[in-house]
């Protein structure tokens, strides 16, 4: 080989490394962008489901299961594939899926802390850490409760 060959040669590896590092971050930080938003989205879904179950509410004490946060939109949405808060929803199954099909969890953490968690982009749940996506809320801010137990109470 002649040196221009190697140095062509040379050229074209470099070029292909130099787009592929540029490429790769690229992608990277578009993922962690689209990955950010997502997550924005569900928690905002989430809060969404909350604020709309609260509205729902009809009994006197706040809900012990997801179970029965879901029972509020039963009449409504029966047989019906979504909430329309982007959510999914199993009226069969009496469960709330997340963006990635996967169930979401309801924690009672205190009398007047609640917490919705799905279990995020990785699909594993871990605990409200890690990419979980929380929701936050007090039952107690809930109008129907609010008027049945009192004031509401903070944590």
């Amino acid at each position: 080989m002649k040196n221009n060959d190697i140095l062509l040669v040379v050229t074209i590896i470099l070029a292909i490394v130099f787009l592929s590092w540029f490429f790769i971050r690229e992608h990277a930080e578009i993922d962690a962008r689209i990955g950010n938003t997502m997550k924005g989205l569900t928690r905002e879904r989430l809060a969404s489901f909350e604020f709309n179950a609260g509205l729902r509410w009809n009994q006197k004490c706040p809900p012990e299961t997801l179970v029965q946060m879901v029972s509020c939109f039963k009449e409504e949405y029966d047989g019906q594939e979504g909430l329309g808060y982007g959510l999914g929803i199993d009226i069969e199954k009496m469960r709330v899926l997340d963006y990635w099909k996967q169930p979401v969890r309801l924690k009672i953490i205190s009398r007047y802390c609640y917490q919705l968690v799905s279990p995020g982009p990785n699909q594993t749940y871990e605990n409200g850490t890690g990419d979980d996506i929380v929701h936050s809320f007090n039952p107690y801010e809930w109008d129907s409760l609010k008027l049945n137990c009192g004031t509401s109470q903070q944590n």
